[in-house]
């Protein structure tokens, strides 16, 4: 909200008071002051809002998340569609849909740097995730084939990059979501769900953990 919607973050982010709900006074007002703010979002205390601001402050000044963040567009819209090989019921929820196809993601991140988020996207599939929304938005009967990853870092000085994959490794990530429906109709209908294999599995510490460990 804080990056997407500022004017409502502004307005319907609060931090509760300091209230001792200890006491029989201290519940009575915590009632109260709960009753008054019904629908807002509560920020933990006031030290988490001050970091959400920054962040948000180093987002929305960056010259590329910030413009592209500016342009009028949907936060959060939610699209369903079925999947017409798998026929499997599918969802996606973008961060932000611009005009003329684009998707803008925000990803916070250790390391937002190109060399860091670039394992950030083998490690948590993200490139999967593009290709899925991409035709799934579409298929939903919107359109996108623009996909933006904003990813900023939580911790000072909350630096922040703007990524786009190329057209190869959207096309990986397509081929592994299809393979992954496949996979989930057939587990479905078949009732039948594996996990890791049934035997024992025969391992070895890998090659940067024996040099670690040499002394």
């Amino acid at each position: 909200m804080a990056i997407l919607e500022p004017a409502r973050f502004k307005t319907e982010a609060v931090v509760p008071p300091d209230i001792n709900r200890r006491t029989n006074a201290g519940k009575a007002e915590w009632e109260e002051w709960q009753r008054l703010h019904v629908g807002c979002e509560i920020i933990k205390d006031q030290a988490e809002a001050d970091l959400l601001r920054r962040i948000q402050d180093s987002v929305l000044s960056h010259k590329t998340a910030g413009a592209f963040l500016s342009y009028q567009g949907q936060a959060e819209v939610s699209a369903f569609w079925t999947d017409l090989e798998s026929g499997v019921a599918c969802r996606c929820r973008p961060d932000k849909v611009l005009g003329g196809g684009v998707i803008i993601d925000l990803k916070s991140a250790r390391d937002a740097s190109p060399r860091g988020f670039t394992k950030a996207v083998a490690d948590h599939r993200y490139h999967v995730q593009q290709a899925f929304y991409l035709d799934g938005f579409t298929a939903a009967g919107g359109y996108a084939d623009t996909f933006i990853f904003v990813a900023f870092e939580k911790e000072p000085p909350f630096a922040v990059c703007c990524h786009q994959l190329q057209p190869e490794d959207v096309e990986e990530g397509r081929a592994d979501y299809r393979r992954n429906l496949a996979t989930l109709a057939r587990c479905r209908a078949e009732n039948n769900w594996p996990s890791y294999a049934d035997d024992i599995v025969q391992i070895t510490l890998p090659a940067w953990a024996r040099k670690e460990f040499r002394i």
